[in-house]
């Protein structure tokens, strides 16, 4: 495995459990991005964040509090001390399934070698199969250099231990949304500017883009949609950023989070013969193979999903074809996405759009979050939940939710379509009350035009 990221390290603890004699590259900290400066230290913050953010309402629940502050070192102190305590983890479990771990620079020196360099020389690895794991890097844009004080990508920003008063986030996908919703809590004053129309890079349903917008404008952000940024200057005060449309916009501090670039470079593909595309991201098939029939590729690395859970999907998929499974398979259209904003935000398969486009008559059904007990006694009512099927037999091929605890909701959604279950199905089963999940019951009965509470 060349890369100790979720893919890398997924894929090298499945590969031990099937008595495979593994080794695993990793150039800085086991976990990857995901881990160290990704997934989880963004949740560690988010958490933070969203309780200072009920404190303040606490007035609401009939809690009178006072003298509450948000003291950011702390909060970056127990961040450290999340990552450290998984990251920890990892290690013991790759020294329990005694995966050999080399610390340092690798890179293909043929078909099925792996050359790892580091402080004490070099090294060459003989291996039947080859896995590649590096995952990707910031992407930067032109004219807009990281000063990493200023100007930065999401790295840096995960350590400030001051909070500042007003932050521009370049680009409202995943990493500048949830970046966004930590700040916002704390009371910092967001800037959004997306050069698409839409957020998450347009990949949502219109009815879910449209409630999260209007999130969005409940929390003050100001937004500009369609816009971009042509260039920024550090000043005493911040940033100045000149946008493609005329208007100027400045801010304390300025996070530019636009996209990846593929860690592909210097890695001996080349050299090997391993194909990439114009990007330079590694292509693949459908079992996560290359070219080659002796190297893989996961993850980032490969311009799929840039998610955690597909790079581990594709590495428990590249294992299992390696070591003969050739029924593993990638289906990336039923991978589950979400979006640790507040509601939640979180989605599987098609939108209506798509799903009308490939399949024809629709039937849809629908179940705004204010309708829930649940919902109304803990006073979050922003959101809804919509499930999209095809008419002529109501198989489940897409679920659309804005809705707190979306995030695991939408297990409950990925079944359905990975298993093409109904909306009767769904109905049927039964959900405990009061809760969340009983919003896809909701949602699958107002489908079928039996409606409960809608």
């Amino acid at each position: 495995m060349l890369g100790g990221g979720p893919g890398g390290y997924t894929a090298a603890l499945r590969a031990a459990s099937l008595d495979a004699k593994v080794a695993l590259v990793e150039k800085e900290n086991l976990g990857g991005t995901c881990l160290n400066w990704g997934c989880i230290p963004t949740k560690a913050l988010l958490k933070s964040s969203k309780l200072f953010e009920e404190i303040n309402k606490a007035s609401f629940y009939g809690i009178e509090v006072s003298g509450i502050k948000a003291d950011l070192k702390a909060m970056v102190a127990r961040k450290d001390k999340v990552v450290e305590q998984l990251r920890t983890g990892v290690q013991k479990l790759m020294e329990k399934r005694k995966i050999d771990i080399y610390q340092g620079l690798g890179r293909l020196s043929g078909p099925d070698k792996v050359t790892v360099q580091n402080t004490d020389g070099e090294q060459e690895i003989d291996a039947r199969f080859v896995i590649l794991a590096t995952g990707a890097g910031v992407r930067e844009l032109p004219g807009l250099p990281f000063d990493n004080k200023h100007i930065m990508g999401v790295r840096p920003l995960l350590d400030i231990t001051e909070i500042p008063q007003s932050i521009l986030v370049v680009g409202a996908g995943v990493i500048g949304l949830e970046m966004a919703q930590f700040l916002s809590g704390l009371g910092v004053k967001v800037t959004l500017v997306e050069l698409l129309k839409s957020p998450i890079q347009g990949m949502l349903d219109p009815e879910i883009e449209k409630t999260l917008v209007r999130g969005f404008k409940k929390r003050k952000y100001k937004m500009h949609f369609g816009d971009s940024v042509e260039s920024a200057e550090v000043t005493s005060d911040g940033v100045v950023a000149k946008l493609a449309s005329g208007k100027e916009v400045s801010a304390d501090l300025m996070l530019v989070a636009v996209g990846q670039i593929p860690a592909s470079r210097d890695l001996g593909l080349e050299e090997a013969g391993v194909a990439v595309d114009k990007r330079g991201f590694i292509t693949v098939d459908e079992h996560c193979r290359t070219n080659l029939d002796t190297v893989y590729a996961i993850g980032d690395v490969t311009g799929r999903l840039p998610l955690a859970h597909m790079a581990a999907h594709m590495g428990l998929t590249a294992v299992g074809h390696a070591l003969g499974n050739d029924k593993a398979i990638v289906n990336e259209s039923n991978v589950p996405k979400a979006v640790f904003v507040d509601p939640e935000l979180a989605w599987v398969g098609l939108t209506e759009k798509q799903a009308a486009e490939k399949y024809g008559d629709l039937t849809i059904g629908r179940f705004l979050t204010r309708g829930l007990g649940r919902a109304t006694a803990e006073g979050k009512l922003d959101g809804l939940v919509k499930i999209i099927c095809r008419a002529e037999d109501q198989v489940v091929v897409g679920v659309h939710i804005l809705s707190p605890e979306a995030s695991a909701l939408v297990a409950e959604a990925a079944l359905a379509v990975n298993q093409g279950l109904t909306l009767s199905q769904l109905a049927e089963t039964v959900h405990a009350h009061p809760t969340y999940p009983e919003l896809i019951a909701e949602a699958a009965e107002e489908g079928l035009g039996l409606p409960i509470h809608g």
